[in-house]
């Protein structure tokens, strides 16, 4: 078996469907995924970072080129950044009513817990919908909403 297949075995937790055949990926361009043995596939699974703009994006990888030559990370609650405050005004722009603020997360789990938070506070409730077989997140809350073993669609509590 492939060596990068046997590490992934010993070493690291995925946490998926186990029934899913492994695929050793080597490289990928767009929608298309590359395995280590030459078979092309599209990349269905398109996950953070090119789920929007595809694998490799030439615009995306000089943009983010670019920003790391000045800055890779800071604490943007309380260091002021421009690329931040850039963007969060292009959103504001692009966003329909009167939304304006944004708040920028470090994760899809982070952002899914906050909507949930944002989502309670706006209407008072204590349940959502979700859509069971997709990917919410690894924290408590975000992986609470897509449990493998209930309906397709289900109502799930805040609380």
């Amino acid at each position: 078996m492939n060596e990068t297949i046997e590490k992934y075995k010993e070493y690291v937790m995925t946490g998926f469907v186990k029934a899913v055949q492994p695929i050793v990926i080597e490289r990928a361009e767009g929608a298309v995924v590359t395995s280590d043995e030459g078979k092309e596939y599209v990349d269905c699974f398109a996950g953070i970072s090119v789920v929007n703009a595809g694998h490799c994006n030439p615009e995306v990888i000089a943009a983010a080129k670019a920003q790391m030559d000045k800055l890779v990370h800071c604490c943007s609650y309380l260091y002021h950044v421009e690329a931040v405050a850039n963007l969060a005004e292009k959103m504001a722009e692009i966003t329909p009513g009167n939304l304006k603020k944004s708040f920028f997360a470090n994760s899809g789990a982070e952002a899914i817990e906050g909507a949930m938070k944002l989502a309670k506070l706006h209407t008072g409730k204590t349940e959502f919908v979700a859509l069971t077989t997709s990917f919410h997140g690894r924290t408590w809350g975000a992986s609470a909403a897509a449990r493998l073993t209930r309906p397709a669609w289900r109502s799930l509590p805040l609380r």
